[in-house]
């Protein structure tokens, strides 16, 4: 997300940005801020050095994205989309686990 609203920024900057497109991204970037802010206000004041990993770490992401090919983000979009098929079949295996194991009393 933080991602996303760097690149509305950068495309504030182009000829792409017209009046409709403005109106329709202002309504994200404000929707986007919004949720971004909630949720550093809800981690930064858990713990401050996470935060900052996080936000080094999508300062680095967006930079390298920022030079791919559209072909290569296809291919990571379809990487990324596997590792959440992935992830989620996990916690389901984990939840089937839990729910079927024995009781200890």
């Amino acid at each position: 997300m933080q991602a996303l609203a760097e690149n509305i920024d950068e495309l504030k900057n182009t000829p792409v940005y017209r009046q409709s497109m403005k109106n329709r991204l202002n309504l994200l970037e404000e929707d986007l801020s919004l949720y971004l802010k909630t949720l550093s206000t809800l981690f930064w004041g858990q713990d401050e050095e996470i935060m900052m990993l996080i936000s080094r770490g999508i300062d680095k992401v967006t930079e390298a994205l920022a030079t791919w090919h559209p072909s290569q983000l296809a291919v990571l979009e379809d990487a990324l989309n596997q590792i959440e098929e992935q992830f989620k079949q996990t916690i389901e295996n984990e939840q089937v686990s839990e729910a079927t194991e024995p009781t200890r009393d």
